[in-house]
Order: C-alpha cells, then sequence, then structure tokens
C-alpha cells in the first residue's frame, strides 16, 4: 500500500513538473546577421587568441601573483584592494585592515599604480 502511494505521488509531481516546463525553442537563424565573413574569420582566429591567452598571458599572470614578484611588478589582487584602489597588505605581510601603516611590521602600505599615474 505504501509503495504504491509514494509511486502515485511521485507520477504526480513529475507530471506537474513536466508541465510547467515552458516548451523548448530553437534559435531563430537569422541569415543577414549570422552569415557576415568576418563571422566566419571569428570563427578560426577564436581558437588562436585562446591558445595564447592559456599558453602565455595565464602563465604571466600566475608569475605576477606569487609573493615576491607581487611587490616587484606591482599585482594587487581585487579582494586585497580598498575601495579607492590602494594595497591593503605591504611587500612581506599578508592582508591587513586598510590603515597608513601594516599593522604586522608598521611599515607603510604601498599605494596601487593607478594613484602613481594619475593625472592629479
Amino acid at each position: 500500500m505504501k509503495r504504491s502511494t509514494v509511486g502515485l505521488l511521485t507520477a504526480v509531481a513529475v507530471g506537474a513538473m513536466m508541465s510547467a516546463a515552458p516548451p523548448a525553442r530553437a534559435h531563430d537563424y537569422d541569415r543577414g546577421n549570422s552569415d557576415h565573413p568576418l563571422r566566419y574569420v571569428a570563427y578560426l582566429v577564436n581558437p588562436v587568441g585562446m591558445a595564447l591567452e592559456y599558453s602565455i598571458a595565464r602563465p604571466i599572470h600566475y608569475l605576477a601573483s606569487q609573493p615576491y614578484w607581487r611587490h616587484i611588478l606591482g599585482h594587487a589582487p581585487r579582494n586585497e584592494r580598498s575601495e579607492t584602489g590602494q594595497d591593503l597588505v605591504c611587500s612581506y605581510c599578508k592582508p591587513a585592515p586598510a590603515s597608513i601603516e601594516c599593522p604586522n611590521c608598521h611599515k607603510a602600505i604601498v599605494k596601487s599604480r593607478d594613484v602613481y599615474w594619475s593625472w592629479r
């Protein structure tokens, strides 16, 4: 008795979910927009760009984000910057609260490159 009731409730629940799902529709193909010759060039060039990103850009970013190289190359992850763009870490310490000096070693916190390159 319990088995048939559970099976019936399961069937009703599955039927309700299937009836509530919207019908699947295919994307409308517009030949005028999708058949541009440069689109075919982009299909060929995109894998080259992705290969360059994965083989050159990402390894460079990995090296620049290492603790020793971060200070030299001026890299600061987004989660370690304040709203004004200043770095919240000094050269040798872990992330610290926003202050004028590092609470761990009491050295001045390094400013981001945006501060040095601003026109103000």
